[in-house]
C-alpha cells in the first residue's frame, strides 16, 4: 500500500466524500483505505442499489467511484446513468481491470466513458480524483 505524500493536498479546503461501489470486499476496503490516506471521507456500498440508498440519504457525497463489473443487476455504467439522470453535478468515475472496449462489449455502452483500469497506484486514483472533483468546483 503506497503511503500518502504530505504534499499532496485535496483541491478543496474542506474534505469531501467520495462513495466507493465495489462487490468485492477485498477490492472495496484496499480502496477504500486508499482513498481515505488521500484525505477524503468514503463511504462504501456493495452494489448499485446500495450506492442509491447511500446517495438518497447522504447529500454531502461529492464524487462516486464504482467498479464496471458488480453483481445484483445494475453495473457500474447502468449506475452511473442513473445517478447522472437524478443528481445532476455528481460526477461518477468508473474502475475496471478490463480494457475500454471490453467494457462497451460487457455494458452494451456504445460510447466511451471515463475509466481508470486496474491496477493502480495512489499517484494515478489522486490525479483522477482531482480531475473529477475539479470539474464540480470550477
Amino acid at each position: 500500500m503506497n503511503r500518502p505524500n504530505p504534499s499532496w493536498p485535496v483541491s478543496d479546503p474542506h474534505k469531501s466524500t467520495i462513495l466507493v461501489v465495489e462487490d468485492n470486499s477485498v477490492v472495496r476496503t484496499t480502496l477504500s483505505e486508499m482513498v481515505e490516506q488521500l484525505g477524503f471521507d468514503v463511504l462504501q456500498a456493495n452494489n448499485a442499489s446500495e450506492a442509491l440508498y447511500l446517495l438518497t440519504h447522504h447529500p454531502q457525497v461529492e464524487l462516486l467511484i464504482s467498479d464496471v463489473v458488480l453483481r445484483g443487476g445494475m453495473n457500474g455504467v447502468d449506475l452511473m446513468l442513473q445517478v447522472e439522470r437524478y443528481n445532476l453535478g455528481l460526477p461518477s468515475m468508473l474502475i475496471s481491470g478490463f480494457d475500454l472496449q471490453e467494457v462497451q462489449m460487457l455494458t452494451h455502452t456504445p460510447q466511451a466513458i471515463p475509466l481508470l483500469r486496474k491496477p493502480f497506484s495512489l499517484r494515478q486514483l489522486r490525479a483522477e480524483i482531482l480531475k473529477f472533483l475539479g470539474s464540480i468546483s470550477g
